[in-house]
């Protein structure tokens, strides 16, 4: 493929990018919106707004990157969060927000699944998860840098200082997307109709087994990273429990490398049940963090690798079990189910620590990825060997 390495480097940087103001708004935005006088509640359900407005949305823009490629929806998304700051540049009031909110959420549709769909199209079938840990891993170097300059942007300069840069931030997604020269889709009948799409990825049995394991890493991710700087202040003397997310992000770049690459030899299932066993344990752990206070920093290493290994893996997994036709649409499924479990992690732990406490619902939120990373141990077709579009297509038709 004449233009894979450039495709792929082009792509890596429109991921950075976009994720790096993607990342920066979901910091910013509630700060920003209480600074203009919105209350919590408003904070919290403008991001509510958010995600629920990207989750109906995915439904058009996924069949569309299948049935129409791959760069419209990529361009789309580009332009939608390279322009978004110029809308919250000129939103004063609480409306503003939440319509700049509901634009921005176009791109989130647009572009999540259709860039992922497109590595896949790029990446050769023996480095699928190669090239997925690598695009994984740019996502998250974004989450790792972009917030902190946000922040200090605002903090020196104020926010429109930070509405500017990332604009022209946006602006230079665009022009990387622009020179995409995506590979031709293959030359058979993919139907425009999205529900036509949407069918035949709802057909696919293995595919609701992966989603359920996509379902709860988010679950258990939306509640570590919602509540976890609360807990780790109250049962630890850290100064900066923040730095908790900083280590669980270090380490998970270094679990979607690894991951990738691991999964290209021994399969996704392999990489995927041990991921979710180390991220359940993590997790679980942090009811001992009271009596043990080292057990905080033992978490952030272990909860980063396996977190940052199976969302590389069960991303990959996808990739190698759906035809290229149906592959945006697939993976528009899985954004949306991470999505609404991030959410529903959040609301559900919510009430468990009022009943509960901190620590017991932590470990009950561990306990639940350990019987899943169980149940994946005994469950599913995924094979331990190199995967191939072949074995891919033999794995699906034993599980339908």
């Amino acid at each position: 493929m004449q233009h894979r390495p450039r495709n792929f480097f082009l792509t890596l940087g429109v991921c950075f990018f976009i994720y790096f103001n993607f990342f920066s708004f979901q910091v910013i935005t509630p700060q920003y919106l209480t600074d203009l006088g919105g209350t919590g509640f408003q904070a919290g359900l403008q991001n509510s707004f958010f995600f629920i407005a990207g989750i109906l949305m995915r439904l058009y823009f996924g069949p569309l990157a299948d049935s129409r490629g791959r760069k419209i929806p990529i361009l789309i998304g580009s332009f939608v969060f390279a322009t978004t700051p110029l809308l919250f540049l000129v939103s004063n009031t609480i409306p503003m927000i939440f319509l700049a909110r509901f634009y921005q959420a176009i791109g989130l549709a647009a572009f999540f699944s259709s860039g992922t769909s497109l590595i896949s199209d790029i990446a050769p079938p023996a480095r699928m998860g190669t090239y997925m840990g690598s695009y994984r891993f740019t996502a998250t170097m974004a989450l790792v840098v972009g917030p902190g300059i946000s922040i200090a942007l605002i903090n020196n300069f104020g926010y429109p200082a930070q509405f500017i840069f990332s604009f022209f931030i946006g602006i230079i997604s665009l022009g990387l997307g622009a020179l995409l020269i995506p590979p031709a889709l293959k030359n058979e009948k993919v139907s425009t109709n999205p529900l036509h799409q949407l069918k035949t990825v709802a057909q696919n049995k293995l595919l609701w087994l992966i989603y359920l394991g996509a379902a709860v890493v988010a679950f258990s991710y939306g509640t570590l990273l919602t509540f976890g700087s609360i807990y780790f202040g109250r049962a630890t003397d850290v100064a900066n429990p923040g730095l908790y997310f900083t280590i669980f992000a270090l380490l998970g770049m270094l679990g979607n490398i690894s991951a990738g690459s691991i999964s290209d030899r021994i399969g996704r299932k392999a990489v995927v049940t041990p991921s979710l066993t180390l991220l359940g344990l993590g997790i679980f752990i942090l009811y001992f963090l009271p009596n043990i206070p080292a057990l905080l920093w033992v978490s952030s290493v272990i909860t980063g690798l396996g977190y940052g290994g199976s969302i590389t893996a069960i991303f990959t997994w996808i990739t190698d079990v759906t035809e290229q036709k149906a592959r945006a649409t697939a993976l528009a499924f899985q954004e949306s189910a991470l999505d609404i479990a991030y959410a529903s992690g959040s609301f559900f732990f919510g009430i468990s620590i009022s009943f509960l406490d901190y620590g017991p619902s932590f470990s009950l939120i561990g306990v639940i990825t350990l019987i899943t990373a169980g149940f994946f141990l005994i469950t599913g077709k995924s094979k331990a060997r190199k995967p191939s579009p072949q074995v891919a297509g033999k794995d699906c038709e034993k599980t339908q």
